[in-house]
C-alpha cells in the first residue's frame, strides 16, 4: 500500500492495566479514496477508518499498557480487503513513538506520621502566626494537629477540626519509600507510593516523594503529579 505514507503526532501516558494510546496520521495522496481499513497493533484491538482522496486522517491506535516504564508503539498491520472481501492487502507500520505507563496505584490509607508544619512548629492550640479559622480534617493529618477543643464543641456527628494560620503555614507530607513495609515486593511497594501521590494530590495536600535514588521536595498541583509519578514509572529500587 505504497500510496500512504504514515506519521506520529502524540502518545498519552497510562496506568498499568489500563490502554495506551497512540495518535498517528494516515496521508492519502491518491485522487481516489481509500476506503475499509484497519490498524491493528495488538490482537484484539482493531481500529477502522476512511481516508478521503487528497487528504489526511488522524487515527488512535490502542495499545495495552501492561508493565510500567517506557511503552513504545509496537509494528501496526494496516490492511484492507475492499471492495470485494476475497483477498487481503497490508503493510506495516512503525512510526517511532513511545509513551510512559506509570504504575498500578495501590490504595493505602495515606501516613499520618509524616506530616510537619511549613512555616515553623506550633505547639498546643497556639502559635507564631495569626489564626486564619479552621478546616476539615483530612486523612493525611497527624492527631497532634487536630483542634481538640473546636472539635467537641460539634455535635458529634461533624468532622475533626485542624487549625489553619495565616502566611503561608500548612501541613506537607514527605511519601517515603522507607515508610511502606520492607517485607513487601518491589513493585508492590511502588504501588503504594503511587496511590499516595493520587490521594495526597487528591486531597489538596503539599507533598515530597523520597526513593532510593530520587528525593522531590514537596510541592502541589499536576506538574508536580505528573513529575512523581514519572520518577515512580522509572524507579529502579
Amino acid at each position: 500500500m505504497h500510496w500512504f505514507s504514515c506519521s506520529p503526532v502524540w502518545a498519552s501516558s497510562a496506568f498499568s492495566g489500563e490502554t495506551a494510546h497512540f495518535q498517528i496520521t494516515l496521508d492519502n495522496d491518491r485522487p481516489t479514496p481509500r476506503l475499509g481499513l484497519e490498524l491493528e497493533a495488538e490482537t484484539g484491538n482493531p481500529v477502522f477508518a476512511t481516508v478521503d482522496r487528497k487528504k489526511s486522517a488522524k487515527l488512535n491506535i490502542p495499545v495495552n499498557a501492561r508493565t510500567r516504564g517506557w511503552l513504545a508503539l509496537p509494528r501496526v498491520r494496516l490492511s484492507t480487503r475492499y471492495p470485494l472481501g476475497l483477498f487481503t492487502a497490508w503493510a506495516y507500520l512503525q512510526p517511532a513513538m513511545r509513551c510512559l505507563v506509570y504504575p498500578r496505584p495501590i490504595a493505602t490509607p495515606l501516613p499520618v506520621s509524616s506530616p510537619t508544619p511549613v512555616g515553623g512548629e506550633r505547639s498546643g492550640d497556639g502559635g507564631q502566626e495569626d489564626f486564619a479559622g479552621f478546616r476539615d480534617r483530612q486523612p493525611a493529618d497527624s492527631p497532634r494537629h487536630v483542634a481538640w477543643k473546636a472539635s467537641a464543641r460539634n455535635t458529634g456527628d461533624g468532622p475533626l477540626l485542624i487549625k489553619q494560620f495565616a502566611g503561608g503555614a500548612q501541613v506537607e507530607l514527605r511519601l517515603d519509600w522507607q515508610l511502606t513495609d520492607d517485607t513487601l515486593a518491589d513493585e508492590t511497594r511502588i504501588g503504594i507510593l503511587t496511590g499516595w501521590v493520587l490521594a495526597a494530590e487528591a486531597a489538596d495536600i503539599r507533598y515530597g516523594l523520597r526513593l532510593p535514588s530520587l528525593d522531590i521536595q514537596p510541592a502541589s498541583g499536576d506538574r508536580h503529579r505528573q513529575r512523581c509519578l514519572e520518577a515512580l514509572a522509572l524507579c529502579q529500587p
